[in-house]
């Protein structure tokens, strides 16, 4: 059985994390995790898709890469996903006017639920291998939307210290 998983009612399985909240996000729609306007939901997992395509392979690319120039790349490659992910936010933020720093501006949904945990391991990407995220203009709607999850009591309660996170990473070190 592949993790994570999630047995349905009827006995069917589902696997893969986005399929899983996708569908748990349907089952509950009053908990409007996902948008209403087709449009939208779109946009959303397009901001979803950049962190699957772009961010995360170029992260574990940056932790399992042996040499310096390799490493550089890789951390290249994440920073340009960041810059894609902060157009797509401030994108976002004009189409729904308002910008308190969540996709959907005051309230979390699956744009935060599906890659908050990736941003999390750039941690150990930092750690490991010097990775740091600008405070320019290019980065600055990426850094407010990390800084207002960041400071969300359902995130702050179950987050680890990004030591913790850059140790449990070690293992894919070159």
């Amino acid at each position: 059985l592949k993790v994570p998983a999630l047995r349905l009612p009827s006995g069917e399985i589902l696997i893969e994390s986005l399929v899983i909240s996708e569908y748990v996000a349907d089952q509950f729609p009053e908990a409007r995790l996902l948008p209403t306007d087709a449009l939208e939901r779109a946009q959303l997992r397009l901001f979803v898709e950049i962190f699957s395509s772009k961010i995360v392979p170029n992260l574990y690319g940056a932790l399992r890469a042996a040499s310096v120039e390799e490493q550089e790349t890789k951390k290249e490659g994440i920073l340009a996903g960041i810059r894609d992910a902060s157009r797509q936010l401030e994108n976002q933020w004009k189409r729904v006017n308002n910008n308190e720093g969540l996709w959907l501006g005051d309230r979390v949904s699956l744009a935060e639920i599906n890659t908050v945990s990736f941003v999390n391991q750039l941690a150990a990407v930092e750690i490991h291998r010097g990775l740091v995220v600008p405070q320019s203009q290019e980065y600055a709607a990426f850094n407010k939307w990390v800084e207002a999850y960041s400071a969300r009591p359902e995130y702050t309660e179950y987050s680890l210290a990004d030591d913790v996170i850059a140790e449990k990473l070690r293992k894919f070190l070159a």
